[in-house]
């Protein structure tokens, strides 16, 4: 369908429950020359109807979230993906506050993604992304959003990341709060079959101290026979940028606690 205005062709689309278009669509859509299309993106941009996410690509802002002037990112990262024609998950905090675990929404959306990808920041929107280079449908999940699906990774995978990640999501602490909302969640076969995916060993090791410090013991126990059974750890410290002595050493998984472990509430 051909619209002689820009606004309308963002008002039919809000009406369809989509809030994103790129320039491309916007030309397809949309009689008028190039200069006119940009002139009244332009005013759109002014007016707070739509926001430029990225280059060529646009959020349509509805009346409830003009004063905010941002939409949440769970309703375009999809979106935003498939625009950049890449595989993604959403993952570590933003994935265990879409599972329910952790005390509060982090600021931050965190994607992973298949190639190095420049963080965005537009008014109050900040999404960072995270280069994992294997990346497969067994890593994720679908969630219902209002606007669509979300790739979401697994509570086992999400675990794993937490970890791999860990400079990225604040203390160990912190990844302790959210594990103990997260363990119900996990299936200790799914773990372990993650675990075997190419996941250091010293990942493994720091991920099952910390499961086990919340209680996990019935998730960690299959992990920990398969570790043990077919590797061989050594000693690792659970902070890899401080020093660390035998004085305090987790036996069953080999790590120098070199911090102290707390549940932040």
């Amino acid at each position: 369908m051909k619209y002689n205005k820009l606004g309308l062709f963002i008002e039919e689309k809000q009406g369809r429950g989509e809030y994103t278009f790129s320039s491309q669509e916007a030309e397809n859509h949309i009689q008028c020359t190039k200069t006119a299309l940009k002139f009244a993106l332009h005013r759109q941009l002014l007016k707070k109807r739509i926001v430029r996410l990225h280059e060529e690509f646009f959020l349509i802002v509805p009346f409830e979230y003009r004063i905010k002037g941002v939409l949440p990112p769970t309703w375009f990262i999809d979106d935003l993906m498939h625009f950049l024609q890449m595989n993604y998950y959403v993952g570590l905090l933003s994935a265990a506050a879409l599972h329910g675990a952790g005390h509060q929404q982090p600021q931050q959306f965190q994607v992973m993604v298949t190639s190095i990808l420049k963080p965005i920041k537009r008014k109050k929107i900040d999404l960072k992304f995270f280069q994992k280079k294997h990346l497969d449908s067994s890593q994720i999940i679908k969630l219902k959003t209002s606007t669509g699906y979300l790739c979401v990774s697994t509570p086992e995978v999400t675990a794993i990341d937490l970890v791999t990640y860990s400079k990225s999501v604040g203390s160990f602490n912190n990844i302790i709060a959210i594990f103990s909302d997260l363990i119900e969640k996990i299936n200790p076969d799914q773990l372990i079959g993650h675990a075997k995916n190419n996941i250091p060993i010293s990942i493994l090791q720091r991920m099952g101290l910390l499961l086990d410090f919340v209680e996990a013991h019935e998730i960690t126990k299959g992990l920990h026979q398969w570790l043990f059974d077919y590797h061989t750890p050594k000693v690792i410290p659970l902070r890899s940028d401080k020093q660390f002595d035998n004085k305090n050493i987790n036996q069953k998984w080999l790590v120098a606690v070199n911090e102290e472990l707390e549940i932040d509430v």
